[in-house]
């Protein structure tokens, strides 16, 4: 694939939205949206590219920042959520783990 300075390049991230469920009780919630960030490239070299926030991206890198097509970074938000989910299960586990030997414990 062929990069050009101008082309424009994505990034989907989760964003949370504070929102108001009843002025009256001072109640409010969280709303989550799926959004996709657009960046422009602004410089081209043979190992990557610099986005008009400054960021370099390599291009022969397994994980990169933003992509050059929606679906590229589509799959990658969809790879770094699985990844973060594991890592929240092994977390879940270790402290479920920990708790039981805390409740087993002898405490003299």
């Amino acid at each position: 694939m062929t990069v050009n300075v101008g082309d424009t390049w994505y990034r989907y991230e989760a964003k949370s939205y504070s929102v108001t469920v009843d002025p009256e009780l001072e109640r409010y919630a969280t709303r989550r949206e799926l959004e996709c960030r657009t960046f422009t490239v602004i410089k081209v070299t043979p190992k990557g590219v610099r986005l008009n926030d400054d960021r370099v991206v390599l291009h022969h890198t397994i994980k990169r920042f933003a992509h050059p097509t929606k679906a590229l970074a589509l799959e990658a938000y969809v790879s770094r959520k699985e990844k973060q989910i594991d890592i929240l299960k092994r977390q879940l586990r270790q402290a479920e783990s920990d708790m039981q030997r805390a409740v087993f414990a002898d405490p003299s």
